[in-house]
């Protein structure tokens, strides 16, 4: 495990929740509490960061490849960048989200970014399966 002052870093597996939350007092935490579960049964080899800086955010990456998964927690909603083409950013429009694109190392990268989901939203397979598919290419 990797700790700095803000960051906490995992080879394999979740970082605590017990460490995380308190940095999360008085934000939404439900649907990324539901991501972090769900990837960790689907993705073998997932390895999760946590940021208790400014700009709170969960970080992923498989096994020994680069972080290719970045969600941000925030008082409306989650802020997602993900390391998949921006011409899929067409299909989650389609599927109700909405994008907007961020110029960040990820987004001169290709990355789509911006990619904001309310913390009501439901359909959580719609978002587990772009990560997924991020995690899994970046992971081979």
């Amino acid at each position: 495990m990797e700790k700095s002052e803000n960051l906490i870093s995992l080879d394999k597996g979740l970082v605590e929740n017990k460490v995380w939350k308190k940095h999360l007092d008085g934000f939404e935490i439900s649907l990324v509490m539901k991501i972090r579960k769900r990837l960790y049964e689907e993705v073998p080899g997932l390895a999760e960061k946590f940021n208790s800086g400014e700009n709170k955010y969960f970080g992923y990456k498989r096994g020994n490849a680069r972080d290719s998964v970045y969600i941000y927690v925030q008082k409306k909603g989650l802020l997602i960048d993900v390391c998949i083409p921006r011409d899929f950013e067409v299909d989650l429009k389609r599927a109700g989200f909405s994008i907007e694109r961020r110029k960040n190392f990820q987004g001169r990268a290709g990355w789509i970014t911006g990619w904001r989901v309310p913390h009501d939203w439901k359909a959580i397979n719609e978002i587990t399966k772009w990560l997924r598919m991020s995690l899994i290419a970046s992971g081979k």
